[in-house]
Parts: C-alpha cells; structure tokens; sequence
C-alpha cells in the first residue's frame, strides 16, 4: 500500500508539472506585444507611393483627411498613411456584414430596429 500511496503522489506531481509546462509553452508560443515581428498587431502594409495622385486626393477628401488641398505629392502620402495606420475595425461586425452582404447581393440591406435607451 505504500508504493501506491507513494506512486499517486508522483503522479498528482507530474500532473501539476504538467499544468506549469502547458503555462509555460503558451507563454512562448503566444505572440508578445511588445514583439515587432508580431502577426496579431500588424496591419497589412500598403504602398502609398504607388497610389496616383487622384487616389490620394479622393482618400483625403472621403476621410477628411486635414492636410492642405494644394500639398506635394510627399505630404499627401505621408498624411493618408499615417490616417490609413490609425483606422481599427471592429472584426466581428465586419464579417458578419460581409457574409450579409454576399448573400443578399441583390437585395436591400435590412439592418435591425435601433433601440434608444434614452426612450
């Protein structure tokens, strides 16, 4: 009886060691935020030098952007990337009416009754 008092115990030890190196493995596989290699916190890069100059004028204009409407080419660029690099979405919400939208193509967008917490 005493081995097997002895052999439960190392095995609630293994067990416990077990759960500290899961821990431990998915502290080193999850990304860290403060890691510029990073996946979850990168957004595509875009080339905002290729752009034509009517392009960025029409994203300043659609965004308002504020930068003057007769800026170069090189303040223009750099003012429309750093709007573009500031932008978050919401992830959800944005599936969710992409997957609404393919499947109602030819149809009327039919979004839910509002409700005013105020009324």
């Amino acid at each position: 009886m005493a081995a097997k008092a002895k052999s439960s115990k190392s095995s609630t030890k293994s067990k416990s060691r077990g759960k500290d190196k899961d821990k431990e493995d998915k502290k080193l596989m999850s990304p860290r935020k403060s890691d510029p290699n990073s996946q979850t916190d990168a957004q595509p890069k875009l080339d905002f030098d290729g752009f034509n100059m009517n392009i960025l004028r029409k994203y300043r204009r659609v965004f308002k952007v504020n930068v003057k409407s007769r800026s170069n080419r090189a303040e223009l660029v750099a003012a429309v990337s750093e709007h573009f690099a500031t932008q978050t979405l919401n992830e959800h919400e944005t599936i969710s009416l992409f997957l609404y939208s393919v499947h109602n193509k030819d149809k009327v967008l039919k979004l839910p009754p509002t409700i005013n917490p105020s009324e």
